[in-house]
C-alpha cells in the first residue's frame, strides 16, 4: 500500500513560510499554505518560484487559504502546522489555529524571539511543541519568488520537551533536502541563535547604517561588544550551550567576540560584516 504523505499547513506566506512550504512539496508532501488574498491569489496562479543558486524550480503543487475555520470544515486533519509569521503575531495567531489543533497536529515553531516556543507549548503541549531556527540566507526579490541565497547553512530543530520524539520531523527535513542540525535543548538553539542575529541587526535598524560602517565606527563597536558579552554572561548563567548551527560556529564566535583584544576584533568584524 502507498504512503499517504503528512499534510502539512503552513501559516504565513512570507519569504521563510513559502520557503519552507515549496522545499516540502518538492518532497512530494501535502502542504497548503494560509495566507493573505492577495498572495493565495498570486500563488494559485502561478505557484512559487524557487532558487537554489543556478538552479530554479516554479512549485505549482502548493494549495492555500485564507480563513482557519474554512479549512477546519473541508480538510481532513492536519499532521503538522508550521507557523512562520512574526514574533509579534504569534499569539493572535495560536487562537485563530484553535479550530485545527486538535489531539493529533504537532506544532513547528520558527519564531527567533526568546519565549514563543512557551505559546506553542501552551497551544499544543509539550510533547507536540518544536522549534527551527533558519540559518539559510533567503531574498524575496518578488511575490511567488525565493531565492537561497547561501547554500551552506539550513535550519537548527529541538523538542520543546527534551524527551518528545524527533524522528517523524527528521523524516520530513531528510527527505527535502534542508541541511539541519537536530539537538536536544530548545534554549541551546534559541540562544545561539540570538548571539548571531545580535550582530549588527538592532544598531543598522536604528541608525540606518549598513553594517560595515556600524563596526568601522568605534562607539557603535564597542556597543555591539558589550551588548554581545552581556547575552554571553546569561547564557552562562542560565548553563545554556552555545552550539553549532548550518553555517555558523557560534562557540567559536562566542570565543573570538570575547577574548581577542578589541583592535584587532573590530578590524577583523568590520571587514567581515561589510562582505
Amino acid at each position: 500500500m502507498k504512503k499517504i504523505p503528512p499534510r502539512l499547513l503552513v501559516f504565513g506566506a512570507g519569504a521563510i513560510g513559502q520557503w519552507i512550504g515549496s522545499r516540502m512539496a518538492l518532497a512530494g508532501h501535502d502542504v497548503t499554505l494560509l495566507a493573505r488574498p492577495a498572495q493565495c491569489q498570486a500563488i494559485e496562479k502561478d505557484g512559487v518560484v524557487l532558487k537554489d543558486g543556478a538552479r530554479s524550480f516554479r512549485v505549482s503543487t502548493l494549495r492555500t487559504a485564507e480563513d482557519v475555520k474554512d479549512l477546519a470544515r473541508r480538510e481532513a486533519p492536519f499532521d503538522w502546522i508550521f507557523l512562520t509569521v512574526k514574533e509579534y503575531d504569534v499569539e493572535e495567531a495560536l487562537r485563530s489555529l484553535g479550530p485545527l489543533m486538535d489531539r493529533h497536529v504537532r506544532l513547528l515553531m520558527f519564531q527567533n524571539g526568546i519565549g514563543t516556543e512557551d505559546l506553542g507549548a501552551r497551544a499544543v503541549g509539550p510533547m507536540r511543541a518544536f522549534i527551527c531556527s533558519v540559518t539559510k540566507a533567503l531574498a524575496h526579490p518578488a511575490p511567488g519568488v525565493v531565492e537561497e541565497t547561501n547554500r551552506k547553512s539550513g535550519v537548527g530543530l529541538a523538542p520543546y520537551s527534551t524527551d518528545a520524539p524527533m524522528e517523524d520531523l527528521m523524516a520530513l527535513f531528510n527527505s527535502s533536502g534542508i541541511p539541519y542540525i537536530r539537538h536536544d535543548v530548545c534554549a541551546d538553539v534559541k540562544w545561539s541563535k540570538l548571539l548571531l542575529n545580535m550582530l549588527g541587526n538592532a544598531s543598522c535598524a536604528i541608525l540606518d547604517m549598513p553594517t560595515g560602517a556600524v563596526f568601522a565606527h568605534s562607539g557603535m563597536f564597542h556597543l555591539e561588544s558589550r551588548a554581545f558579552g552581556e547575552a554571553v554572561r546569561v547564557m552562562e548563567a542560565q548553563k545554556i550551550k552555545f552550539i553549532h548551527l548550518p553555517g555558523y560556529g557560534v562557540p567559536m564566535l562566542k570565543t573570538v567576540m570575547t577574548t581577542v583584544p578589541s583592535p584587532i576584533l573590530q578590524f577583523f568584524m568590520k571587514k567581515r560584516m561589510a562582505e
